[in-house]
């Protein structure tokens, strides 16, 4: 089965530059005739490549690199552990151009590209989202004949996941598998959220299911993942045994979690579960975002539940947040089933006194609405907006 890694917590290189500092001096190209203790760094040196190391933990590239030019200006000579230092403080910022610049820069001058830069300069790339760069890079290790770690598959994978190039997300983790290395739980998730990306949301579970089996255990990443991918498969049983099956493992749930379980209850059937995880949430302490009041009321809508969708609508007001246009389309069609044409313009009205700009669509639910109760008089003021947003000569075409 295949698998890929998501957004890495610690960054690649920071995990390994431990072990590239206490080998510094160890990737230059040797010169002719030059001696093992001539390689050997000074303590002057390691001083230096731990004070960058510490900036870069610190987030204050800037400041790292700017140490990193000092030296180089200076009498001390850089090596490949005080330029991995470096990358690392520019993944961490994720400054993905100035890493593969100075990658580039440092192996003009002699220093050898090594997993440790390599890895930070993919690492970099994903946190920028340019997929395209962290794959050149790794392509570039493999003309290098230089074997990836799961730490640099990860990275890449996840650089194409967060660029929603998610088939090529799948193919690294499949890599990573064949090359003998061992899937962890950031791979995992990455699959996850490329099955979710991919609208396979079987793929999705069973990934889940084969991690658990493995011991990689789900975390809030892996959660979404496979809840976003029952989301679009509309399959809200799924996804409310995963909620479920998240709360006992005391997993913690976040807002993205349940807009997507009530979001996959958005059918005519379930606007009644749909309600129940809406005010869960809200129990949680949890602030629900315009995708989830745009879920839960859209689902009243499918279901005729024009009663509920008027006091969720109100009820986005008291909360001052800002309504969205399908907020306010939801509410607009379902005022129109249940023949609540005042309603329907109320809403629309609303909409043009907030900071809404009101789209064809919201004027045809106001139409909709008034030629449901036969209100013709009460719909004229609504052709000429509409018209003009729609570009077409309606009156005429619907005469």
């Amino acid at each position: 089965m295949e698998f890929t890694g998501p957004p890495a917590r610690t960054g690649p290189a920071a995990e390994a530059l431990a072990a590239s500092v206490s080998q510094c001096g160890g990737c230059r190209r040797p010169l002719p005739g030059a001696s093992a203790r001539q390689a050997r760094p000074s303590s002057e040196l390691l001083l230096r490549t731990t004070e960058i190391a510490n900036l870069g933990r610190a987030r204050r590239w800037v400041a790292a690199t700017t140490l990193l030019v000092e030296l180089q200006r200076g009498r001390l000579r850089a090596d490949c552990a005080i330029r991995n230092a470096a990358l690392s403080a520019l993944e961490r910022g994720g400054r993905w151009e100035r890493a593969l610049g100075l990658a580039s820069d440092s192996e003009d001058c002699g220093l050898a590209r090594d997993l440790v830069a390599d890895s930070a300069a993919i690492s970099a790339c994903e946190k920028g989202v340019r997929w395209q760069q962290a794959l050149v890079v790794f392509a570039a290790m493999r003309l290098r004949r230089a074997e990836p770690s799961r730490l640099t598959y990860n990275a890449a994978a996840t650089a194409c996941d967060r660029g929603q190039e998610w088939r090529k997300t799948l193919g690294l983790a499949g890599e990573l598998q064949q090359s003998g290395l061992e899937a962890d739980v950031v791979t995992c998730s990455a699959a996850v959220s490329a099955c979710g990306g991919c609208e396979l949301w079987v793929p999705a579970l069973l990934l889940l299911a084969a991690g658990r089996l493995r011991r990689l255990g789900p975390n809030t990443v892996t959660c979404n993942a496979a809840l976003s991918a029952c989301e679009k498969g509309q399959q809200w049983r799924w996804a409310v045994h995963l909620l479920e099956d998240a709360r006992l493992g005391a997993l913690a749930l976040d807002v993205n979690a349940y807009s997507a379980a009530v979001s996959a209850c958005v059918t005519p059937q379930e606007w009644e579960q749909a309600l129940a995880l809406f005010s869960e949430m809200r129990e949680q302490g949890l602030r629900p975002d315009a995708p989830a009041w745009n879920a839960v009321v859209s689902a009243c809508e499918a279901a005729g539940q024009w009663q509920w969708a008027v006091l969720l609508g109100a009820e986005l007001q008291r909360c001052r947040q800002p309504p969205t246009l399908l907020t306010c389309g939801a509410v607009m069609r379902a005022c129109g089933r249940g023949l609540q044409w005042e309603g329907s313009l109320a809403v629309l009205e609303d909409a043009r006194r907030g900071r809404l700009s009101p789209d064809v669509v919201l004027y045809a639910a106001g139409l909709e609405a008034c030629g449901s109760c036969l209100k013709g008089r009460e719909a004229q003021p609504l052709w000429d907006p509409l018209s003009r947003r729609a570009a077409l000569p309606l009156r005429h075409l619907l005469r």
